[in-house]
């Protein structure tokens, strides 16, 4: 017998990860601040005390690059893509996540059309903590997890990531996802954004 010819398909959420340049995140450093006039907490969900908002001009700046990349490969992925003319920030910030602190499960759905979250900074403290957890499901402290759809033993329905200093992830605004807490000292810090497209 001959053997049997077959195709699979991707399909579901596009989830884009990559590492930033050190200029990139050296420069969004910089953006970054504990300012009291631009404490953002009222707009989010997350269970964290210093929250706070970020110039979106500046950092639309840095993001082109990395948003064109998203689109190159989103493409490649789906093997169509509808790309929009113009595509803007609507809102970033940056969160400063300490002991005991969390993001709830929740989405974007409300900022736009895609969503990002890049790490500048990973406490040492935080990685030895991960390394000495033991968990059944695989989950450490400080990860953030993607979810979608219903879960199935036959489908991956979430997936988790232990985040490393100059991550970013590029994902569509109505992706769930959360950040499990941690115990250990130090600031876990990762910066967050939304983006608009105009067609």
């Amino acid at each position: 017998m001959n053997p049997l010819k077959y195709k699979f398909y991707y399909w579901g959420p596009f989830l884009y990860h990559t590492q930033m340049y050190d200029q990139d995140i050296n420069q969004i450093k910089k953006l970054c601040n504990k300012k009291p006039k631009n404490d953002t907490r009222h707009t989010l969900v997350g269970h964290i005390k210093n929250e706070y908002a970020i110039n979106k001009n500046a950092m639309k700046k840095i993001m082109i690059q990395y948003v064109d990349s998203y689109f190159k490969a989103e493409e490649a992925h789906h093997n169509f893509i509808i790309k929009p003319k113009k595509w803007e920030i609507t809102s970033v910030w940056v969160n400063y996540m300490k002991a005991g602190e969390f993001n709830p499960v929740h989405n974007h759905a409300q900022g736009g059309d895609l969503s990002f979250v890049l790490y500048p900074s990973i406490p040492q403290s935080l990685i030895d903590e991960a390394n000495k957890t033991i968990s059944t499901c695989n989950s450490k402290p400080g990860q953030i997890e993607f979810s979608w759809g219903e879960y199935s033993d036959q489908f991956i329905s979430n997936i988790r990531f232990f985040p490393i200093e100059k991550d970013i992830f590029i994902f569509p605004s109505k992706l769930r996802h959360m950040v499990f807490p941690f115990n250990s000292e130090g600031e876990r810090v990762s910066v967050a954004g939304n983006i608009r497209f105009m067609y």
